[in-house]
Order: structure tokens, then C-alpha cells, then sequence
């Protein structure tokens, strides 16, 4: 498949909010039992939130970026609130992954580890990581959903296709598919493309949405997108 195809795979980055690590390396000004936030009355401990913190970190540093600390806060809890709001719609759709799909995927993570694709990171067992892979097919699984109702037209097909070829004449590719050959390609990556807006768009509203409570310090400008419960 062709580099800018792969780029469909940008559902990555609504799994990758899924993931709470479990390094704590943020400790804030309360207990780590207690509670930090509430997100439509689910609520968030401090040593879940030190995982959000962790994660959002690593998402700054990736692009060689430093954040203030209230910023990361800020950043943290909108983290907390997508990953329960898309947790809840996907329970609201019924979505339930079978035994099945569950060991597949603890199968597909243990091959990686085993490959060495997670340097340092301990192997965890099917009990531990059983939640965070329920959570992460869920996701899938909507994304599916959404793209059940995605509808390709061929104008559609040929401008991708079009596009393919301005990029491969500019990076001098050698072999250079033909519109049938590629044509399928073309139809999964549009149809992902489109699902994960509409499941963004749908995100977006829900985290607007969700009545949040925050029992931390934290300036109300820097959370004016959300409908915070005073």
C-alpha cells in the first residue's frame, strides 16, 4: 500500500486516549486516592490523572514542546474527559467485544512485544491489560460503525487517485499503480478518513456536552471550552 495510504490509520490518535499508563510522575496538590475530577459523575482519581499528565507529556514532546503546568493540567483533564465521553457513546451504541476478539488482540500485543516493538515495557498478562484492550476495540468498533454510513463515489475515487499520482510524481516513485489496482485501497482510506471526522465532530459536541467537576487548581481560562459544574 502506498505511504499516504497509511495515513488513514490516524485512528490511532482517538485510541491513543484510551491509554492510561500506569507511571505516576505527577502528584499535584491532593492525595493520590482522591478524587480530581468527575466527568458526567465518573470520577477520576489523582494516580489517573497522573497517567493522563504522563500521556500528555509525551504527546508535547513529540513535537519538541515544553507546556506550563497549568497548561498540562489543562490538557490532562480534556484527555479524561474524550476518553470517558467516547467510552459512554460507545457503551450507548452497545458496543460489547466478544471473548474472542479480546484474546486476538492480547495475542497481537504479545507478538509485539515479543518482537521487541515495546522496549521496556514488562509484559502484562490477559487479566491486566483485559481493560485497556475492551476499551481499545470498543473504539474500533465505532469507528466501523461510523464508516458503515460513509458513501464513496467514483469522483471521489479519482480525485484520490489523482492525488496519488502528483504525490508519486513528486517523490519519483518507480512503480506507479493503475486506478484499478489501487481502487480499493483508495475506498478503505476514504472511508476511514471520513468515519474518524464524523466520530471527531461527534467528540468534540460530547466533551462540550459532558458536565464536568474539577476539585483541583486550575484557572477557569484556561478550560472556557468546557461546561464546568460549579
Amino acid at each position: 500500500m502506498p505511504d499516504f495510504l497509511k495515513q488513514g490509520w490516524v485512528w490511532i490518535i482517538i485510541v491513543a486516549i484510551l491509554i492510561a499508563g500506569a507511571i505516576i510522575i505527577f502528584r499535584g496538590e491532593i492525595e493520590v486516592d482522591q478524587t480530581v475530577l468527575k466527568v458526567n459523575q465518573t470520577p477520576v482519581t489523582q494516580s489517573e490523572f497522573n497517567s493522563y499528565i504522563d500521556q500528555v507529556i509525551q504527546e508535547y514532546q513529540m513535537y519538541g514542546m515544553e507546556p506550563g503546568e497549568m497548561e498540562l493540567k489543562a490538557d490532562a483533564v480534556r484527555t479524561a474527559i474524550q476518553r470517558i465521553v467516547l467510552l459512554e457513546y460507545a457503551n450507548e451504541k452497545e458496543i460489547v467485544p466478544s471473548k474472542e476478539e479480546i484474546e486476538d488482540r492480547y495475542q497481537e500485543y504479545k507478538d509485539q512485544h515479543e518482537m521487541g516493538m515495546m522496549p521496556g515495557e514488562e509484559l502484562l498478562t490477559l487479566a491486566q491489560a483485559e481493560e485497556d484492550l475492551i476499551e481499545i476495540i470498543k473504539i474500533e468498533k465505532l469507528i466501523e460503525l461510523y464508516g458503515e454510513e460513509v458513501e464513496i463515489t467514483d469522483e471521489d475515487l479519482e480525485r484520490d487517485y489523482a492525488e496519488y499520482l502528483e504525490q508519486a510524481e513528486m517523490m519519483e516513485m518507480e512503480e506507479i499503480l493503475t486506478f484499478e489496482e489501487i481502487k480499493g485501497d483508495l475506498e478503505e482510506y476514504l472511508i476511514q478518513e471520513r468515519a474518524i471526522d464524523a466520530i471527531l465532530e461527534t467528540l468534540d459536541r460530547l466533551t462540550q456536552e459532558a458536565e464536568v467537576e474539577i476539585f483541583i487548581d486550575i484557572p477557569d481560562h484556561y478550560l472556557e471550552d468546557l461546561n464546568l459544574v460549579n
